[in-house]
């Protein structure tokens, strides 16, 4: 195994996530593909047109980027080859298309803790993509 992506979900506290991809890119001398989806696409559209919701979504892009250089910080400071992708769209989606073309080995995914109902409605991301990709996936509880 030579390279991981390592999906953030910037919303929750994915330390332990980080730790056991950075762990494992040590162990096997492996390169980190970091994947932020975004779920607002970006266009030329002033502030203004915006709902007040989206307008926190690009608000929170800023403090999404500083956590991304933030790890990217912490993989140079261990030795770590990694690549960022940032993309719009649907998470699963954009997760197996990009496991896909960067031909990863390992996908890396924090697990959100959700009800039985929700799970049973709705889903979640991680399921849909254990689903649908023959990479193995490692889920790792988020705090």
């Amino acid at each position: 195994m030579k390279k991981a992506l390592v999906t953030l979900d910037l919303r929750k506290d994915s330390e332990k996530l980080v730790q056991t991809a950075i762990d494992w890119a040590k162990a096997f001398d492996a390169q980190i593909i970091l994947l932020h989806v975004e779920l607002l696409d970006s266009d030329n559209k002033s502030l203004d047109t915006y709902s007040q919701e989206d307008k926190e979504k690009i608000m929170m892009r800023d403090e999404n980027m500083n956590k991304i250089l933030e790890l990217e910080q912490r993989l140079t400071e261990n030795g770590i080859g990694f690549a960022r992708v940032i993309r719009f769209g649907n998470p699963q989606d954009v997760i197996l298309d990009v496991a896909k073309s960067e031909n990863v080995d390992l996908i890396f995914m924090g697990l959100n803790k959700h009800s039985a109902a929700y799970k049973f409605l709705i889903g979640s991301v991680a399921d849909l993509v254990v689903k649908k990709t023959d990479v193995l996936v490692l889920l790792i509880p988020n705090d």
